[in-house]
């Protein structure tokens, strides 16, 4: 796009596609189920944005976004990625059984709320380029 749109994109976070890695479907699939209902801001309801351009380019063209109306968003306070891109460093992936992995439940790469920070700290979010995953639900 090189004018403003506004574009409606279905969630994508819970289909097998996204990331072509059943233990990342998992992963959202267990975050979804962890977090309270009144979270906005979930895998069936969002997507993933990053403010930095390279992490934006590997999913394609980066564009800027910005929601309309009411805005909820959860990012992860100890990492930048819900789910690393990277195949390089499996030992992080949440589920992930190497050597290098501790047990889910213990694991830095936890998929349960705990982990993540809701509705605040957005500009430290976005100052450290951390994935924030933002849901703006259409006004009635």
């Amino acid at each position: 796009l090189t004018t403003a749109a506004r574009c409606t994109p279905r969630p994508d976070l819970l289909l097998p596609g996204t990331y072509a890695d059943p233990d990342a479907l998992d992963f959202f699939r267990r975050l979804e189920d962890s977090l309270p209902p009144t979270v906005g801001a979930r895998p069936s309801a969002g997507h993933l944005g990053t403010a930095s351009l390279e992490a934006a380019g590997v999913w394609g063209s980066a564009a800027s976004i910005w929601p309309l109306g009411r805005l909820t968003y959860a990012w992860p306070a100890d990492r930048s990625e819900f789910w690393p891109r990277s195949s390089a460093q499996p030992a992080e992936k949440i589920g992930a059984r190497s050597i290098a992995a501790p047990p889910l439940s213990t694991s830095h790469w936890s998929s349960r709320a705990d982990g993540l920070v809701i509705d605040r700290g957005l500009d430290r979010a976005l100052a450290e380029s951390h994935e924030v995953m933002p849901d703006s639900p259409p006004e009635l």
